[in-house]
């Protein structure tokens, strides 16, 4: 920090004194600029304040471009500006980036292809009908319900006494209509509204949703989920899905390469070659989303890059996290990038407890392997081929970070080291990151 010295000398004496700016001055303190933060900020030393976004922040002198003396909850001290803003301004920035998102899904266009991914709906109606014991007669809150089946499934096959419906888009209009030609009105109760934004008559024993999005967290829907545990679960209660896993793998896909870049080397008769350096940034800045990956797309094994846990996840955890994993290749070949699969498993607080009745997990996975669902896969595209060989290995950290502003946007950093097995020499050392967002 610069030019902060002339406040620095004042701080101990400014957090004393802060109670009674609150209390005793109300008129004063209130005169002051009220910002709210836009996203957490973990203070680097004594004199500055750490908060969380949201919270109310009392500005009470702009020190420079970069630092704000300021006031929270009769705490004084340094705030970094770029961490704040007016909280109409705030307000408006989340309600558009909601609305955008709430909306895009009231298309039945995307109900219809979750409807006709019969993996995904499969897995949660098996979910459902394994554990039939613990819904029946239970209550059950279903966060962003869509077209209601994961609801219906809950009455139908799992004989549940209630369900709370809720769902932010418009869509949520027609379903009344939907429960009444199926006979559930009686035992489905939609709430049209962001689960952070309505009240349900009574808290409930599980949780269901549909919330993964492109690798695994896309969109950050699973925000709302965590709020749900957090406000709606009673003790002991079950999250559907309980467990999800991320899984990355290095790939080959030469006919990608070849459809996005290659191609640029003639058309017509003609060379665009000058053109391949736009067409990488183009095409390759972001992931490619939505492919579907084989498992001779594969050069070695899928690594585990993040593991959550549904019952003890905070959204804070969410914010910046990073893995290191390593992979050692199998298959000599062409590595064009890196895939990407997640896993989720539906537990009840039964499972592992070795039992001969206790059902076993179910899992929806989106790996190469598995039954192909809507979500396919994803691949970070390297901007040229490399060749590996059977017996080099592949370090790769991986580094997420969630967009300040916008939050269900995020960014992805590739941190690849590729080297020879028996010398270790390191024969490339590439980082790369990706933008993730609508």
């Amino acid at each position: 920090m610069e030019n902060l010295s002339n406040h620095s000398k004042n701080v101990i004496r400014g957090k004393e004194n802060a109670k009674e700016l609150s209390e005793e001055d109300g008129d004063l303190a209130n005169a002051f600029e009220r910002l709210v933060a836009i996203s957490d900020y973990d203070a680097t030393d004594e004199n500055q304040l750490s908060f969380k976004r949201g919270e109310n922040i009392r500005v009470l002198e702009k020190v420079n471009e970069d630092w704000l003396w300021a006031n929270i909850e009769g705490t004084l001290g340094y705030v970094p500006a770029n961490h704040v803003m007016q909280l109409a301004k705030f307000e408006e920035m989340e309600k558009w980036q909601d609305e955008e998102y709430f909306e895009s899904y009231c298309h039945m266009r995307l109900h219809l292809e979750m409807l006709g991914d019969v993996a995904r709906t499969e897995a949660y109606q098996k979910a459902v009908v394994s554990n039939v014991d613990l819904v029946r007669g239970r209550t059950v809150l279903d966060v962003g319900c869509g077209s209601g089946i994961l609801s219906m499934f809950c009455v139908r096959e799992g004989q549940a006494k209630h369900v709370y419906a809720v769902e932010a888009s418009s869509l949520a209009d027609h379903l009344p209509k939907v429960l009444q030609e199926n006979n559930l009105e009686d035992k489905i109760t939609v709430l049209k509204g962001r689960i952070e934004a309505v009240t349900l008559p009574e808290k409930v024993d599980i949780i269901i949703s549909e919330w993964m999005g492109t690798f695994l967290l896309f969109e950050y829907m699973i925000d709302s989920v965590i709020y749900a545990r957090n406000h709606w679960l009673k003790p002991g209660g079950i999250i559907w899905p309980t467990y999800a896993q991320l899984f990355i793998f290095p790939c080959t896909v030469p006919e990608l390469y070849q459809q996005k870049i290659g191609v640029w080397k003639q058309q017509y008769g003609f060379s665009f070659s000058t053109l391949k350096p736009k067409a990488i940034e183009d095409f390759f800045d972001r992931p490619i989303i939505d492919y579907d990956l084989a498992p001779n797309h594969c050069l070695s094994n899928g690594q585990s890059v993040a593991f959550l846990d549904m019952n003890t996840l905070q959204v804070s955890e969410l914010e910046l996290w990073s893995c290191s994993v390593r992979f050692d290749i199998e298959t000599t070949g062409i590595l064009h990038g890196f895939g990407s699969w997640f896993d989720v498993e539906f537990h009840s607080p039964t499972n592992g407890t070795g039992g001969e009745s206790t059902p076993q997990p179910v899992i929806l996975s989106t790996s190469p392997d598995a039954p192909k669902t809507h979500w396919k896969n994803a691949i970070f595209m390297l901007d040229e081929p490399l060749q590996v060989e059977e017996g080099h290995f592949i370090t790769v950290t991986v580094k997420v970070q969630r967009n300040e502003d916008f939050r269900r946007h995020m960014s992805i950093c590739f941190e690849i080291t590729i080297s020879e097995h028996k010398s270790k020499k390191v024969s490339h050392d590439i980082c790369k990151e990706f933008k993730l967002w609508r």
